[in-house]
């Protein structure tokens, strides 16, 4: 699913060293890197996802493969970004376990979908998770890069780290 635009774009990316001067999230404080999780039942997808996000500077805390395991590591180890999968294991529960995870720790969400032209479920992101970015799959490094600056430039400092 990753195929060589995806790393070409990472890998052209990297050679900068990070992404742009305003998202390189490892300035945001000298003891802690942000941590993302990711949640995503396809495993080629989430380990590019992790290769991606760490390229951001953010350490990856866990992959989740469905809602249940998402909300267990979210409580062991509080990300300050996920990225979500609306259709985890078949079921849409992605968008319930993102709604959770927003309320209970106030942490900034990213969906990634193949799904992306099917409105109702767009709709009910905006419901539940207002403001979330929702990215079709397959996904590129530099796509996930503008949704985090996106996320980071509207956020307050408690809600995302600054650099």
């Amino acid at each position: 699913m990753y195929g060589m635009e995806q790393n070409s774009a990472v890998g052209a990316l990297a050679n900068y060293g990070h992404y742009r001067e305003d998202i390189n999230m490892t300035e945001c404080s000298p003891f802690r890197r942000p941590h993302a999780l990711i949640v995503e039942d396809e495993v080629m997808i989430a380990l590019g996802l992790q290769a991606d996000l760490e390229a951001l500077g953010f350490e990856v805390s866990g992959l989740a493969a469905n809602a249940r395991e998402a909300m267990s590591l979210a409580m062991n180890d509080k990300p300050d970004l996920v990225v979500m999968d609306i259709y985890l294991n078949g079921a849409r529960d992605g968008i319930e376990a993102a709604r959770s995870i927003r309320e209970i720790f106030g942490t900034q969400i990213i969906f990634v979908t193949a799904y992306t032209d099917d409105d109702g479920i767009i709709e009910r992101i905006h419901q539940q998770v207002p403001d979330a970015p929702v990215l079709p799959k397959p996904l590129y490094g530099d796509r996930l890069a503008s949704a985090i600056q996106q996320l980071h430039s509207r956020s307050s400092p408690t809600q995302f780290p600054a650099n």
